[in-house]
This record gives C-alpha cells, sequence and structure tokens, in this order.
C-alpha cells in the first residue's frame, strides 16, 4: 500500500466520492487494512483516467501481466468451453467501473460493448444477464437499471447478501440480490 500511495496525488482523487463510498464498501470482505485500502483507492477513490497508469507501475515493480492474466482471469478459450457445455454466461462490464460514478453515456457504452464481445465470442446468448462491478445499490443508478432493461437484460445482480426471492423477480429484476462470493470459504480474495 506504501508503493500505490506513493505514485497517487491528491488531485488523481475523486474526494467528493469518498464519503458516499467509504461506509458502505467491502462491508462483507474479511481483508487485512491494507488490502481493505488498496481496494478501495483503486475502485472507488481514484480518478479512472489515472487507474490505468498506476496499476501498470506496481504491475511492474510487483508481478507482471502474463501471469496476472493467465492465475486469474478465464481465457477467452475457457469461455467458449463453458458455453459450449450449457453454462450460463453474463456481462461484467468491458473495464469493471463503477457504474455511478460513470456519465449515462459511458455507462450505455459498457453495457453494449460488453454484450457485443459476448456475443462475438459465443455467437447467441439465450438469455442476456448482468452483474455489477462491486455490486451494491451505491454502485450503479436508476438509469443503470433502465438502460439494462431497454437493451433486452433479463436480470442483474446486485451485492445484497440474501437468497433472491419472487418479489424481488417481479419488482427489480436489475438489481437481484446476490452473495459477495469473499462470503464463501474459498471465495476470499485475501488471505486477511
Amino acid at each position: 500500500m506504501k508503493e500505490a500511495r506513493n505514485l497517487v496525488c491528491e488531485n488523481m482523487l475523486e474526494m467528493d466520492k469518498l464519503e458516499n463510498f467509504k461506509a458502505k464498501t467491502y462491508t462483507k470482505q474479511d481483508n487485512d487494512e491494507a488490502t481493505q485500502d488498496f481496494k478501495k483507492m483503486f475502485n472507488y477513490y481514484i480518478k479512472y483516467e489515472f487507474r490505468e497508469q498506476i496499476l501498470d507501475e506496481l504491475v511492474k515493480k510487483f508481478a507482471n501481466d502474463e501471469l496476472i492474466f493467465k492465475n486469474l482471469y478465464m481465457s477467452e478459450k475457457e469461455l467458449i468451453k463453458m458455453h459450449e457445455n450449457k453454462m450460463i454466461l453474463g456481462s461484467h462490464s468491458v473495464k469493471h467501473f463503477v457504474f455511478s460514478k460513470l456519465s449515462e453515456n459511458e455507462q450505455i457504452k459498457e453495457i453494449h460493448h460488453s454484450f457485443d464481445f459476448l456475443e462475438q465470442l459465443l455467437t447467441k446468448l439465450e438469455t442476456k444477464l448482468f452483474c455489477y462491478p462491486y455490486g451494491g445499490f451505491h454502485t450503479f443508478t436508476d438509469f443503470t437499471e433502465k438502460s439494462l432493461s431497454e437493451f433486452g437484460v433479463a436480470f442483474s445482480f446486485n451485492v445484497e447478501s440474501r437468497d433472491t426471492k419472487l418479489e424481488d423477480l417481479k419488482m427489480r429484476p436489475q438489481a437481484l440480490p446476490r452473495y459477495d462470493c469473499n462470503e464463501f470459504d474459498f471465495g476470499k480474495a485475501s488471505f486477511g
């Protein structure tokens, strides 16, 4: 975290967003303090125009892109295999930004481009599903939900740790509850 702080200047932070996200983020995760601070800084507080540059510097210093992608992300080949085996795949955006921080136009681009990628890769999606990056009601807006519905997305998933009820499906299909993977024994993002 010290290295990250050395790369970040105050003008790179969205200070007006700090209070809005501070109490609402990572409340269900058992992270150590440094992991918690790092995740909040990079996922919520840094202006997106600076985020990739700073992350690139940290990766150069502590890891490499090849290992990160090989160990943490699915390949296109794996996605195709899952689809061929009748698994349901949905979108999670392109750049993994917090939608409530984006303009309406940026939100629409993220939604459309993410589904364009999946449909080009997999040929046809039987049902369009979406899962909000980071999740939580503070990470998307009414406009986001409306746009997803207008784009033909059947359901979207929000991080709200509870089971989905029939009422959720009827009343708010673009904000269905789901559990944070960090709540499960082998789903933690850190060993905190």
